[in-house]
């Protein structure tokens, strides 16, 4: 009899939760079209083989971005690789039953052997940002709690297995608490022959902010959901991103924000670069709760084509059920501009540089909404190395 993808995934399991999620994949089984969050996403197509535990390769230069890190090895603490400021504490603790409402969390509850709370402490001003890098991590369970009036930035950062099949599959949560300010950016570089399969959620109190910023490349199959509950007035959330693909690498990004109180505001701008065969899902949804009033949000989706075989499949969504807001959304298709184009060969370019610039420039201006300096010149280098570097290559033939 052959052995199926649930099959497969059934038989990797080592959570706390493993009984339940088991359980619960047993019923549900695999996503489908008929899935409407995974709707332009076959899991069935990405998954197979032993679904090992990523064996990454952790670039020394991720180590030298700040000396303040957290090492995660295999669910566990390195404390030997790790470097924390006296404000932020580190507890682990048993995985807590999941609300298993989601293929994503229960692979992260099928093999979550604990969660790993960081605490940053109230009026904290943390300067230099917190690196956390999971090594050999399957199914990592992270939750950051920020306490009222603190500063801090995270990067989260997933780095490659270059030589086998494997599965990722992390859970964050973010709780921001009242007056905080919170930077989050989280990096997946993948092999070719890697899956990551995550969930990152955040809640936000009275007169918060959360920055996120995901970037993904590489990975064969990238998927992630982002929801943010933004619960109290003056509460704020940035939602931004960039996935640059080639091959035949696909990415799904899904984002949720709740508008549950007045006098909040989000922005959204997700941007991707498609190459050759690769395919792109973004579903962004805005809702804004009955009592909600004087909520301004705003939601942009920008494509570009490289190629002729690249496919983009974008759904901005708005359910508004308050009447006294200001909600904008959006979504674009395109390839470079020939009048851009022209206007830079008109000013001494070559075509190539141009077509480059261009492209480029598209990418940048996702990347510039990373306030962190130190961050941003990071996520430059990884879309240097990880995709500009080969896609662009075309531009000189």
């Amino acid at each position: 009899m052959t052995q199926t993808t649930l099959d497969h995934i059934l038989g990797n399991h080592a959570g706390a939760n493993a009984d339940l999620a088991k359980a619960w994949l047993a019923q549900n089984g695999l996503p489908t079209r008929k899935n409407e969050s995974w709707k332009y996403t076959n899991p069935d197509k990405f998954i197979s083989g032993s679904l090992s535990s990523p064996k990454c390769t952790i670039d020394q230069a991720l180590l030298d971005l700040s000396p303040y890190r957290v090492y995660f090895k295999d669910a566990k603490l390195d404390e030997s690789k790790s470097n924390l400021p006296k404000e932020i504490t580190v507890k682990e603790a048993k995985v807590t039953a999941n609300t298993l409402n989601d293929f994503s969390n229960a692979l992260n509850a099928l093999n979550a052997k604990s969660t790993l709370t960081l605490t940053v402490a109230a009026k904290a001003v943390i300067e230099q940002p917190i690196i956390i890098i999971h090594d050999q991590e399957m199914a990592p369970s992270l939750e950051i709690v920020v306490e009222s009036m603190a500063q801090v930035a995270f990067l989260e950062a997933f780095s490659p297995d270059l030589e086998h099949h494997s599965l990722c599959s992390p859970k964050t949560t973010i709780d921001v608490k009242a007056a905080a300010k919170v930077q989050h950016i989280k990096t997946v570089i993948g092999g070719a022959e890697q899956v990551h399969i995550a969930s990152t959620t955040a809640s936000l109190g009275r007169d918060a902010t959360l920055d996120s910023f995901v970037f993904a490349a590489g990975s064969k199959l990238m998927r992630q959901d982002f929801i943010a509950d933004i619960n109290e007035s003056g509460a704020h959330v940035n939602a931004h991103g960039l996935f640059a693909l080639r091959g035949k690498q696909h990415a799904d990004q899904h984002v949720t924000l709740n508008h549950k109180a007045a006098h909040t505001t989000s922005d959204q701008l997700f941007k991707m670069v498609l190459d050759d065969e690769s395919r792109g899902v973004f579903t962004g949804r805005l809702e804004i709760a009955k009592d909600a009033q004087k909520v301004d949000a705003s939601q942009l989706n920008k494509n570009l084509v490289l190629s002729k075989k690249a496919h983009v499949d974008t759904r901005p969504q708005l359910l508004v059920h308050a009447d006294d807001v200001k909600c904008a959304h959006g979504a674009t298709v395109g390839q470079l501009s020939a009048e851009e184009v022209f206007y830079l060969r008109s000013r001494g370019l070559p075509q190539d540089k141009a077509q480059k610039m261009l492209c480029h420039a598209f990418a940048c201006d996702a990347v510039l909404r990373i306030e962190s300096q130190v961050l941003q010149t990071w996520v430059n280098n990884l879309l240097f190395d990880n995709f500009e570097q080969f896609a662009l290559e075309k531009f000189e033939q």
